[in-house]
């Protein structure tokens, strides 16, 4: 792989300034045509209705990306939204992070108002560390190779994961858990028809939690808990300019109950 041949392609779409959908990679020069054509139908066929307006970014990148390997996958088992919250209050104070803290978090992914990146709160302080907290941060300039995308379909497919939902946000959440400043990250998506979120991080992998919110909410947010005394100027660099892709792809397991996670995953 040679650094003249990967791009960066972006597609935002929106309508009346509100956020329909979007999508991003890192690819190869040969790639690039169909990709813009994959990127363009999504952006007119999605489910939050037809966007007034598309943007689709091509950026050679400027140097060779880092290599990092995917986040290991688990669901856990719940059956509604208050089993999510608890699981969610359970497993965020598991990893030390404050009460306080995690109320917060829980108050910014099911506020009216979304942000369009995310928020940067430090477990110690409790203080949002983003210099824009109207536009939070956004991790991009994130991709996957070839093989390993190949791999990581055939392993979500036994459980019927293997779709665009699933693979990209795996994939983005690898590489904020990467950076050693990242406790965890809390995420709901704004799809009012996707009512699964995630918590994710170095020491517990990638971990779905179906019922997070009520089908048909628009709410969403993603909330990234940074250490005490991190370098956030070094940290948002690398979260929204620093390319990263995956070349490895770690266990991905099916459905556990809370008990069997807490009591077997991560001790």
């Amino acid at each position: 792989m040679k650094k003249d041949d990967l791009y960066s392609i972006r597609m935002r779409a929106s309508c009346n300034g509100r956020h329909i959908s979007g999508a991003e990679g890192i690819y190869n020069k040969k790639s690039i045509s169909g990709i813009v054509r994959e990127y363009a139908e999504r952006a007119i066929n999605h489910s939050r209705g037809l966007p007034d307006e598309v943007n689709i970014k091509i950026r050679a990148l400027k140097g060779m990306p880092v290599f990092i390997p995917l986040l290991r996958m688990i669901t856990v088992r719940n059956y509604s939204i208050d089993d999510a919250g608890a699981f969610i209050r359970r497993l965020l104070l598991r990893l030390h992070i404050p009460d306080g803290v995690v109320e917060q978090s829980l108050y910014i992914i099911s506020g009216e108002k979304n942000m369009r990146g995310a928020a940067l709160i430090d477990i110690k302080s409790s203080d949002r560390l983003e210099p824009d907290t109207d536009r939070g941060i956004r991790s991009t300039e994130v991709g996957i190779s070839e093989e390993s995308g190949r791999l990581l379909s055939e392993r979500l497919s036994p459980f019927g994961l293997d779709n665009n939902t699933v693979r990209e946000a795996v994939v983005l959440a690898s590489k904020v858990a990467y950076h050693d400043s990242i406790v965890a990250e809390l995420c709901v998506s704004d799809n009012p028809d996707y009512t699964t979120g995630y918590i994710a991080g170095g020491a517990i992998g990638y971990v779905r939690i179906p019922n997070i919110k009520k089908a048909g909410s628009d709410s969403g947010g993603r909330v990234f808990f940074v250490k005490d005394g991190a370098d956030i100027k070094e940290l948002v660099h690398y979260l929204e300019e620093t390319p990263v892709m995956i070349n490895d792809i770690s266990d991905i397991k099916g459905e556990v109950s809370d008990s069997e996670f807490f009591g077997s995953i991560i001790g």
